[in-house]
């Protein structure tokens, strides 16, 4: 079976990269539907390339949401980062309310990093990028969804394993270090 996965934005190349490819790699093949140039050289189909300044944080999530309507019978990931997953919560409702499976790989690190370091790179102040953590287990069991918290690859993809297995609607939630990834921008 095709399993569909949306990604756009800055920690989301580098999450598929490193914690959803070894999953689904394994287990079936892998189609990426929306992707950054950080995705290069991971062997997988590609259906759609958006380019790497194109910044649409968290439009993973509306877009994943039309894939599993579309494609029911498929697995459908998404990649957000923290910032982007923020200005979509509310479409969580969706999710819900129609009962899709959607497994949402969320890569927290407390900022909008893709603007963060484009800032710092050409030599500005990092400005209105930062933001306290909020409580993704207490937002996914608001809406009725499944919650992983992780801290490693080796327990992040056993979390995705379990959330593709279950075919419930499931957020895992990926503590990374921003400066595992900054020099992919």
């Amino acid at each position: 079976m095709l399993a569909i996965v949306l990604a756009l934005g800055t920690a989301v190349g580098y999450g598929v990269a490193n914690y959803l490819a070894p999953v689904l790699g394994r287990r079936m093949p892998l189609a990426t539907v929306l992707l950054g140039s950080q995705l290069a050289g991971l062997g997988v189909s590609v259906l759609l390339t958006l380019g790497a300044d194109l910044r649409l944080g968290g439009l993973g999530l509306p877009f994943a949401i039309a894939a599993q309507i579309e494609h029911p019978e498929r697995p459908v990931a998404c990649v957000l980062g923290d910032g982007g997953f923020l200005m979509y919560t509310g479409e969580l409702e969706t999710v819900a309310r129609l009962h899709l499976p959607i497994v949402m790989l969320l890569m927290v690190d407390d900022a909008m990093s893709s603007i963060k370091v484009k800032q710092v790179r050409r030599g500005y102040p990092s400005v209105g990028v930062d933001f306290s953590r909020p409580d993704y287990a207490a937002i996914a069991r608001g809406f009725g969804l499944e919650h992983a918290r992780v801290a490693d690859r080796a327990s992040c993809r056993a979390a995705l394993a379990r959330a593709f297995e279950s075919r419930r609607p499931t957020i895992v939630e990926a503590i990374v270090d921003p400066a595992e990834y900054e020099t992919t921008q």
